[in-house]
């Protein structure tokens, strides 16, 4: 699993609760952060217009994402849903069919092995019950080891040895997976996932910030907007409850 597709699990697990067990319509999609990353839209080739268009798009969707955070676990994957709906019927009218069958690719390739438990690829593929029985011990292992990973990065140890070490784990369970599919489904597997695509070039996501509450009584200012201030340097400090 990658930092993006770990990003998307914190965010639903900090904003919708703790269950770590993803039932096949909660599978993480990451989606909504990819079609943000420069990467992706190098891959894609996205020209001027379209770059416009995926803007405006994204856009649109963040401030419904991060109301998000303050949804119950049902509602909010209910609200995630709508979102990527929305995306990709959007998408659709911005995107040529190539450009959205990559795109559905490094989607998946973004899921990883996650991707396989998705009712459409299972049924593609033939999963059977043992298969994604074997494959959930596989997935655990590596969340355990990845988080762990993780936890080291964020205390400070060098990125460069701990990017060797997921490559690591991530080519062990590859290499697991080979001995759960068969020679058929490999193939398949490989033909959903298309081209190789450089996951660790992914992170590099904005969002747009949301306006200043104005229904409120503003201190020693009129109430301000983010337009006016464009270009100065501003600092918030603000206080949270809960």
């Amino acid at each position: 699993m990658t930092g993006i597709t770990l990003l998307l699990l914190l965010f639903l697990q900090t904003s919708l609760g703790n269950s770590t067990t993803a039932a096949p319509n909660n599978i993480p999609n990451p989606s909504l952060i990819l079609i943000r990353d420069p990467a992706v839209h190098a891959d894609l080739k996205l020209t001027p217009l379209q770059l416009q268009q995926v803007q405006t798009l994204t856009d649109q969707l963040d401030i419904p994402m991060w109301k998000m955070r303050g949804m119950q676990q049902e509602s909010g994957f209910t609200e995630l849903h709508r979102l990527i709906s929305i995306t990709n019927t959007q998408l659709e009218q911005i995107l040529t069919p190539p450009q959205i069958n990559r795109f559905h690719q490094i989607v998946l390739r973004a899921q990883r092995l996650e991707g396989l438990f998705r009712d459409d690829i299972a049924k593609v593929l033939n999963i059977t019950t043992q298969q994604q029985s074997d494959l959930r011990t596989i997935i655990d292992a590596v969340q355990k080891e990845l988080t762990e990973l993780n936890s080291r990065k964020s205390q400070g140890e060098q990125a460069k040895v701990i990017q060797i070490e997921m490559a690591a784990v991530n080519q062990k369970a590859n290499d697991r997976l080979k001995e759960i599919l068969s020679n058929q489904q490999r193939v398949e597997w490989s033909k959903l996932l298309g081209p190789e695509f450089d996951l660790n070039k992914l992170g590099d996501v904005r969002y747009k910030a949301p306006e200043f509450a104005t229904e409120t009584e503003w201190l020693h200012s009129p109430p301000l907007q983010l337009s006016s201030l464009r270009g100065k340097v501003v600092v918030i400090h603000y206080m949270a409850y809960g």
